[in-house]
């Protein structure tokens, strides 16, 4: 359950916006000035919650502040925990998702690694760096954005270098099998931009 809930409200709106997304159609997040969203007449609706969690939260919807895709799977992760309405989203279900992007980045950390310094510890350091230090390992466990676009820039990297050294490429160049892994790369590169708009860095 670290961080705390309070440490980052961010987190519920990922959590509300991706089970209202799957379960109504429509976005929602919340804000810091309603009067800027109610001021925009009836289509954009202003709810105000006084007591949820620790203080008051003013519910906006539709609301749009990032790309959707760290948002669908966390409120599937929670809609699947039995949510049946966004205010029901649990931080322990929400957070399965970034703690598997955790894991994979992991992953990918040994086999990008491993592909750039055969035979060397260096990638396990990495790894284990990664998932033991303080800072990484609790922002690794938080519903943020940027833990989608981590392991694509490091899918992004290893599929580059199976581009790179594809066997065929050295007879072909032009090899569609080598060039189906530079595709691949390509979109891992545009896909982190689903994540988050500063995704556009990979492209």
């Amino acid at each position: 359950l670290s961080p705390d809930p309070r440490e980052n409200e961010d987190e519920l709106f990922a959590m509300w916006n991706g089970h209202s997304l799957l379960t109504e159609g429509v976005s929602r997040g919340w804000t810091l000035w309603p009067h800027a969203y109610s001021e925009r007449g009836p289509e954009v609706g202003v709810i105000t919650l006084e007591h949820y969690v620790y203080r008051p939260f003013h519910v906006v919807s539709p609301y749009f502040e990032h790309p959707p895709l760290l948002h669908l799977l966390v409120g599937a992760a929670g809609w699947l925990g039995g949510a049946e309405d966004h205010l029901e989203m649990k931080h322990t279900h929400g957070r399965l998702v970034p703690l598997a992007a955790a894991v994979l980045v992991v992953v990918l950390i040994v086999a990008v690694g491993r592909r750039l310094d055969r035979g060397s510890p260096a990638p396990y350091f990495a790894a284990l760096l990664w998932a033991a230090l303080p800072g990484i390992a609790l922002q690794s466990r938080t519903i943020k954005e940027e833990v989608l676009v981590t392991p694509r820039a490091l899918g992004m990297v290893l599929a580059f270098l199976q581009f790179r050294d594809h066997p065929e490429r050295a007879n072909d160049p032009g090899s569609p099998a080598a060039r189906r892994w530079l595709v691949l790369a390509a979109t891992l590169a545009g896909a982190a931009l689903l994540a988050k708009v500063t995704g556009f860095a990979l492209s």
